[in-house]
C-alpha cells in the first residue's frame, strides 16, 4: 500500500517534468496536483477520522446492536485507534428516557446475567454462526455486546455500556 502511494507521488513529480519538457507546463502542474491529491486525501481522512464521526454514524453503530435512540443525543467524545485492528471509543449523552429503554432492552435478552466483577471471566469469545450477543450487569453498569461477522474474515464488535445513574452511553466498536 505504501509502495503504491510512493509510486504515485513519484509519478506526479515525473509527469510534471515530462510535460514541462514538452512545453505543457500548466498541464504538468494539473496532472501533478491531481496525482498528489489522490495520495493526500486518504492520509487526511485517516488523520481526521475521529472528527468526521457524526450522529448518523453513531446511529448505524447502535443499530448493529439493535439499539435505536428515539430522542436527540450528543457525541461527547470519539477516539479511533488502529488500521488493521480498529478500535473506536465513543461517549454519547442520551436522554433519560432512551437510557431507561436501553437498560430495559439489555435486561430482556435471554443471555442476560448479573455478574460479580471478581468472578468476571470475559465476554463473548466466539461467534455462533454469523453473529453473537451477550448482555450482563456488573456492579455499576449494564452492558450489551454484539459481534457480527462481515463478508470475508472481519468481525465487527459493538459493546454498549450505560450506567443506571448516568445519561452517558459508552460505545466501543472493534473490527479485527
Amino acid at each position: 500500500m505504501y509502495l503504491v502511494g510512493l509510486l504515485i507521488l513519484g509519478l506526479s513529480v515525473l509527469s510534471y517534468f515530462v510535460l514541462k519538457h514538452y512545453g505543457y507546463r500548466k498541464a504538468g502542474i494539473v496532472v501533478g496536483l491531481i496525482l498528489t491529491l489522490i495520495i493526500l486525501t486518504p492520509i487526511f481522512l485517516y488523520a481526521f477520522e475521529s472528527q468526521l464521526y457524526f450522529k448518523s454514524d453513531a446511529k448505524k453503530d447502535l443499530q448493529i446492536a439493535g439499539i435505536i435512540l428515539n430522542d436527540d443525543f450528543e457525541i461527547e467524545s470519539n477516539s479511533i485507534v488502529g488500521l488493521t485492528d480498529y478500535y473506536q471509543t465513543t461517549s454519547l449523552k442520551v436522554s433519560e428516557k432512551d437510557r431507561d429503554i436501553i437498560i430495559n432492552k439489555i435486561k430482556k435478552y435471554k443471555t442476560f446475567e448479573i455478574l460479580d466483577p471478581e468472578e468476571f471471566q470475559g465476554n463473548v469469545t466466539s461467534l455462533e454462526g454469523n453473529n453473537s450477543t451477550c448482555s450482563y450487569k456488573t456492579k455499576d453498569e449494564y452492558v450489551l455486546e454484539t459481534y457480527k461477522k462481515r463478508a470475508g474474515y472481519r468481525t465487527i464488535g459493538i459493546m454498549i455500556s450505560v450506567k443506571k445513574n448516568s445519561n452517558v452511553l459508552s460505545l466501543l466498536r472493534t473490527e479485527n
